[in-house]
């Protein structure tokens, strides 16, 4: 299912904003590089996949294609600021006091739940 991504805070602590569509909601976390995003606006096929991140556990996700300049963006589990270099981190709560999303594995496991049958996606990035 197609899904979008509504940013609503920039900071040095991170890019905060909500994924809807669908009747799903997840909120959003991606890394501040200046309190800027990797990920420009517009819109984005997502292709599922299997991925390691930097704790060398593979994952099934859907990574962001055609980003301009950066390649291995996925959507994955993740609370804080740090836990992203450039991915969106999605959960199902937010605690903008400790600059974090709660319940990632929730939001995770939902997400790919409403994607089972799908291959790939557009995510529409405003």
């Amino acid at each position: 299912m197609d899904l979008i991504l509504t940013r609503t805070k920039f900071s040095e602590q991170g890019i905060f904003g909500e994924l809807t569509g669908y009747g799903f909601h997840a909120y959003t976390l991606e890394h501040s590089y200046n309190s800027k995003p990797k990920i420009d606006i517009g819109k984005y096929s997502c292709v599922r996949g299997v991925h390691k991140l930097h704790d060398g556990v593979w994952f099934e996700t859907f990574q962001l294609m055609g980003v301009p300049g950066h390649d291995g963006i996925l959507i994955h589990k993740g609370n804080y600021n740090d836990d992203s270099e450039g991915c969106i981190l999605i959960g199902k709560g937010l605690d903008l006091s400790k600059n974090m999303i709660l319940e990632s594995k929730k939001a995770f496991d939902e997400f790919l739940l409403i994607q089972k049958d799908k291959d790939s996606f557009t995510l529409t990035v405003v």
